[in-house]
């Protein structure tokens, strides 16, 4: 069994529910069949999209790093990372440890662009994440983000319901995930790990529309931890 590093923090929430979904889609059944993690739950790191929006603030990648290479210290084997926005220092970081980092953003690529069926892609993200354009360097298909009233909204679930401890409701998260699949949208990528926060609150994890990271990045992990 592989140990697994996880970057965590951003955020707390999103964080500790990747943890909950590992061992709930882990086959074991008992204590030593789950996998082992060695989390770095660091909320403090500096946010990403407003770092992204105004280089003058406090730059996110230095901390990003230095925790890639504590989890390396420690004896991982390879890496995720629980923020689809600090995936824009995904270069960065790969550059400064030996060993492998998972691309949430190309791991949920790949499935879409093998999927014939799929014409046209959403992206419910931080307005970080569309402008590193972390997803539009791997996707095949055609994107939608939507004008800035969407990724508004979008940013409103994210910073002001979800990371404020604030439940989002079904109904409020259905208004806008239709409003993607009414422009001609066949999936939506959930791109921020607190918007996967929404789905587990509300049931909406099998979805057909959606295309979870978090549960795709799961999936990996897993995959990985367990060869």
């Amino acid at each position: 069994m592989k140990t697994v590093g996880v970057l965590g923090g951003m955020g707390p929430k999103a964080t500790v529910y990747f943890q909950d979904l590992v061992i709930d889609y882990t086959k074991a059944k008992t204590d030593q069949e789950n996998i082992n993690m060695i989390i770095t739950n660091h909320a403090t790191i500096p946010d990403r999209t407003a770092y992204l929006e105004d280089n003058t603030k406090d730059n996110p990648i230095p901390y990003l790093i230095a925790d890639a290479k504590l989890l390396q210290k420690c004896g991982c084997d390879f890496l995720v990372l629980t923020c689809n926005t600090s995936h824009f220092a995904y270069d960065e970081i790969i550059k400064n440890i030996n060993i492998p980092l998972i691309n949430m953003p190309k791991e949920v690529c790949d499935i879409i662009n093998n999927n014939p069926s799929i014409h046209k892609v959403g992206l419910m993200a931080t307005k970080g994440t569309i402008d590193s354009k972390v997803y539009e360097k791997y996707l095949n298909k055609e994107l939608f983000i939507g004008d800035n009233n969407l990724i508004n909204k979008v940013m409103d679930l994210i910073y002001n319901k979800v990371k404020c401890g604030i439940k989002v409701s079904k109904e409020e998260f259905e208004n806008v995930l239709n409003e993607y699949l009414n422009n001609g949208c066949d999936i939506v990528i959930t791109g921020c790990t607190e918007l996967s926060c929404i789905l587990k609150d509300n049931d909406l994890f099998n979805n057909k529309y959606i295309i979870d990271s978090m549960k795709v990045l799961t999936d990996k992990t897993i995959e990985l931890a367990k060869k």
